[in-house]
């Protein structure tokens, strides 16, 4: 889905709009749903004005009410319309072609990562979702969630700290600072991160444990699994891959 960012929906502007509905979304992960609370926080308004927004979200189909035990507990959770619009883009549309060769690039740079040892994470499964399942020839960009683990050969916090500590001294020699000391801690983390992504623009990449409600609540399907890639269902993928 593209977003046109001049627009709006329940007379929030939509770029604001997108970013509300991801966190109500994120909070339907835990199965509780929302409540008026993330609303305030998110949009910085009274709990009135937080109530009025919810029901213009119910009205245009972005949100609904989440059936709980307790009656008195109002919950909100969002519909399929709200998690497709909360992954929505408002960058300028792909071509299809232009896709499928970015995604090629991608699932290279994570089979790399999967078997260098260099890395010290690697995704152990990867979904795509979106508009890329669509049969549209442009796209906003290219929705995908990964579940990212420590190799196993790095589960000993002994060997992973050390080996950190050497990316880190790296890292300090290259010109890289860090804003807090968390940083530190998950610079193998975040570095596998910045590479798997490479700055490529038309790349959107979720976590999928906290975006699961919105993967699972649309049509998606599984690339990387168990080291593994499935591609059988993408002929413009294949076709490039035996080019």
């Amino acid at each position: 889905m593209i977003i046109n960012p001049g627009s709006k929906i329940a007379d929030i502007p939509a770029l604001q709009a997108r970013l509300l509905l991801r966190a109500m979304n994120r909070a339907c992960n835990f199965g509780l749903g929302f409540d008026e609370e993330l609303v305030v926080k998110k949009l910085n308004v009274s709990k009135v004005e937080a109530k009025k927004v919810i029901q213009k979200l119910i009205k245009e189909g972005f949100v609904e009410t989440e059936t709980l035990e307790d009656k008195w507990d109002r919950r909100w959770k969002t519909t399929i319309k709200g998690n497709a619009y909360s992954q929505a883009t408002s960058a300028k549309p792909i071509l299809r072609a232009t896709a499928n060769k970015n995604l090629l690039r991608f699932v290279t740079r994570v089979k790399e990562v999967s078997m260098d040892p260099y890395w010290l994470h690697k995704p152990a499964k990867i979904v795509i979702f979106g508009s890329y399942l669509s049969e549209k020839p442009r796209l906003g960009d290219i929705d995908i969630a990964m579940d990212m683990v420590r190799k196993n050969e790095y589960m000993r916090e002994e060997i992973y700290d050390k080996l950190r500590k050497k990316k880190l001294g790296a890292a300090y020699a290259a010109g890289k600072q860090f804003n807090t000391y968390v940083d530190t801690l998950f610079w193998p983390y975040t570095e596998t991160m910045n590479y798997l992504k490479s700055k490529d623009r038309t790349l959107s990449i979720r976590n999928l444990e906290e975006e699961r409600h919105l993967v699972e609540s649309v049509k998606h399907e599984i690339i990387w699994e168990n080291d593994k890639l499935y591609l059988e269902k993408f002929p413009g993928i294949t076709k490039l891959m035996n080019s």
